[in-house]
């Protein structure tokens, strides 16, 4: 499903509408935010997002196969401030335009449970995003409410796009009456507010941005689809069974009157006394008896416990911890407190207790945080042989993953996996991944300033990425495109590295080079830059050990050195061979 806002006008807000639309839509489909601006994103650049991850990667990935899946969808999704899922466009306009020429097929579960809010920038109809206005289920039209000449040019956009509706920003104002352009809503226009919520630093519960939620619920209702018919007891042999005035009649809900009810005081039941805690006294301290200690913190040293505090023995007990390592062979490990972590030998392993298929789920869970829906875990799942009843399969295998933590942990584990707003995934407080830390590192390098922050960056990726392929015991085709993502985020780690390393540590890049190779054992420019280095270094005869040890790998995989690998062998001995003729002489 697919809604496009599109400005008349420069400047009239149709970038802020479709987030603020998308982040207070009533569902219950997903909303997702794609930039398909001509003159360049936006988005990505305000709330500190990767411009290249998004329309343009997505595309480029679907480009070989031409269908997008659901699997596809979420390893290029990026997620705003105010928790709004979007595809970013890159800056360059003719990035854009090439992204957007591309075709693209989606299954239908991608299509049934998720509404695409496009931002269009302005109006165009030789523009590279103008199929999105004639496809789209909904085109709102954003127009200042003082702007007549734009007004009617809506009306006349009509003819063109019979789908299309106005959506006022402004003072509220009656519509001229020489202009029938139907308006669906209206917007307050708040410059300082519009431009808060692009870099998220607004709350969508202020006025001029909770404002948007009526206009969501309208453009929901004009987009709903028509039910179904399915069978109901109260027809029978396409007769009604029951006289009309009895059938039930089902009420619509008043939305304006939700929040003005009001609230009757209820009485509390009595509960029985709780016996004061017997608190030991702490002793006190001064602020300047204690070294970087403020008077805060010793307010708070001295503070006694509330006498619910008794009650539970989360300050004293931490919780249980689960370790999900996922580049390599897949393991998990249970840990009965976080303390235990760092306590290697210390737990119980998990994966072994596992079936294939709750692997998978359980890999594909760690690699997508956010959670995934029940369709979503399916199509991927199970794409080429769906079971008969998937939905069972899916609850068999998620059955097993709490079974197998329940016997891992003797029935202490408590929930592993949740259920939040039809979104499966795994309890961020007890579960740790090593892939989220490899996402968290690769923000951190687009985001340091300071060598010294690119350099921790790139040497974490490096270090979290050597353990080996994503989940490398796992044959799984909804692997591949991740396992590629992260390798190409890898050997990009391991080129910024090198850059700062060849100048002042060649050996340590050597070294560099020899891990990256781990990673990627069939990549010959590694070798090539090895050979080059070895060289530098004076250690000719390495070079030959490193031609041998790529043809040994390549021939694994029916492959052999390129000339040009060859050609740079070559070359370097001779180049050896003349700088002994010039010491001779």
């Amino acid at each position: 499903m697919l809604i496009a806002v599109a400005g008349l006008a420069p400047g009239s807000g149709a970038t802020t509408t479709a987030l603020a639309i998308a982040a207070l839509w009533p569902g219950p489909e997903r909303a997702i935010m794609l930039e398909a601006d001509i003159r360049g994103g936006i988005l990505a650049e305000r709330c500190g997002g990767d411009p290249q991850r998004g329309l343009a990667s997505l595309t480029a990935a679907a480009g070989e196969t031409g269908t997008l899946t659901a699997t596809d969808l979420e390893a290029h999704l990026q997620h705003h401030p105010s928790g709004v899922a979007y595809l970013a466009a890159p800056t360059a306009p003719e990035e854009v335009a090439e992204a957007l020429t591309r075709p693209i097929s989606c299954d239908r579960a991608l299509v049934r449970e998720s509404v695409v809010i496009a931002d269009c920038g302005l109006v165009r109809t030789d523009s590279a995003a103008a199929p999105l206005l004639t496809h789209a289920a909904l085109l709102l039209l954003v127009v200042r409410t003082g702007d007549l000449a734009a007004l009617r040019s809506a009306e006349g956009l009509k003819s063109r796009y019979p789908r299309a509706v106005v959506v006022l920003v402004g003072d509220p104002r009656p519509v001229p009456a020489d202009v029938s352009a139907e308006v669906v809503g209206c917007l307050p226009y708040d410059e300082s507010a519009a431009s808060a919520l692009l870099y998220g630093l607004i709350p969508l519960g202020r006025n001029s941005i909770a404002a948007t939620r009526p206009l969501a619920v309208n453009v929901r209702a004009r987009i709903a689809a028509p039910v179904a018919r399915v069978w109901s007891p109260w027809r029978r042999a396409g007769r009604l069974r029951f006289p009309r005035d009895q059938i039930p009649r089902v009420y619509s809900v008043n939305h304006a009157a939700v929040g003005r009810v009001e609230s009757r005081p209820v009485t509390p039941r009595p509960h029985p006394p709780v016996p004061a805690p017997i608190v030991a006294p702490v002793p006190t301290a001064s602020a300047t008896e204690l070294p970087g200690c403020s008077e805060t913190l010793v307010a708070q040293s001295n503070a006694v416990l509330a006498p619910c505090a008794t009650l539970t023995r989360e300050a004293d007990d931490p919780a249980p911890t689960v370790t999900v390592a996922l580049f390599g062979p897949l393991r998990v490990t249970w840990r009965a407190s976080c303390a235990a972590a760092d306590r290697p030998g210390e737990g119980a392993e998990v994966i072994v207790r596992l079936q294939r298929r709750s692997r998978e789920l359980l890999a594909l869970l760690a690699l997508h945080p956010a959670g995934l829906t029940r369709a979503q875990l399916i199509d991927t799942l199970w794409s080429h042989q769906c079971p008969h009843r998937p939905t069972n399969a899916l609850h068999t295998a998620l059955g097993r993953i709490r079974a197998a933590f329940a016997t891992a942990s003797a029935g202490t584990a408590g929930q592993i996996v949740l259920c939040d707003s039809g979104r499966y995934r795994l309890d961020p407080k007890r579960v740790t991944i090593d892939y989220t830390a490899f996402t968290d590192a690769l923000t951190s390098h687009r985001h340091a300033v300071t060598e010294a922050d690119r350099r921790a960056a790139c040497e974490h990726i490096i270090g979290l990425a050597a353990a080996g392929i994503l989940a490398a015991d796992l044959e799984a085709d909804w692997l591949e495109p991740i396992r590629q993502h992260a390798r190409r985020e890898a050997l990009a780690a391991v080129g910024a590295l090198a850059q700062i390393l060849v100048t002042n540590d060649p050996h340590a890049t050597l070294h560099l080079l020899g891990t990256a190779m781990g990673i990627d054992p069939h990549n010959e420019d590694l070798y090539r830059d090895m050979m080059r280095l070895h060289a530098r270094l004076g250690e000719h005869h390495a070079i030959a050990d490193t031609l041998a040890l790529l043809t040994r790998r390549l021939a694994d995989i029916g492959e052999k050195p390129s000339r040009e690998t060859r050609d740079l062998a070559r070359q370097l001995h001779t180049s050896k061979t003349r700088m002994r003729a010039i010491k001779n002489r």
